[in-house]
């Protein structure tokens, strides 16, 4: 019966130690949880920031988007505008230039008339070349000026 007793404190023994062994790595598995999950926290942290910032850029770039639409849009018209505006007042000037009496031979006014006319409508659609021809010619010589190398006397 002692034998029995001492067999069975020993197996308790290695039973105690082996469920003691299995709390320990419980304790550290649980350690390692936690700090997995504060690590996870952080990292979620981080991206719910970026979501957030991303979010709003989104909405900053689509009102963006919406005023420079508008803006364009508001152009548009205007320009729209401006080129009715500019061929009424053309018509306009050269109808009373037709209508008024002159001095001159008839036909060397309907040429002048003719010209004029063809400039006055073609003016918008080469102004803008003839515009860049000056800037490069204006540009040019104020390249080959010569320069004040002491600016910060």
């Amino acid at each position: 019966m002692g034998k029995m007793i001492t067999d069975n404190f020993r197996d308790e023994i290695i039973n105690a130690k082996t469920m003691n062994s299995y709390y320990n790595t419980e304790l550290i598995n649980s350690d390692h949880t936690k700090e997995l999950y504060a690590a996870y926290l952080e990292k979620n942290k981080v991206i719910q920031d970026s979501i957030k910032t991303h979010h709003s850029d989104v909405l900053t770039n689509d009102r963006k988007t919406y005023y420079e639409t508008e803006a364009l849009e508001d152009l548009k018209n205007w320009y729209t505008f401006f080129w009715y505006f500019y061929y009424f007042f053309v018509m306009t000037i050269f109808t009373f230039a037709l209508l008024t009496k002159s001095s001159g031979n008839f036909f060397v006014i309907i040429i002048i008339n003719i010209i004029t006319w063809f400039i006055a409508l073609a003016y918008p659609y080469f102004i803008d070349f003839v515009v860049k021809i000056i800037y490069g010619f204006f540009h040019s010589i104020w390249k080959k000026l010569p320069k004040n190398v002491y600016n910060d006397l």
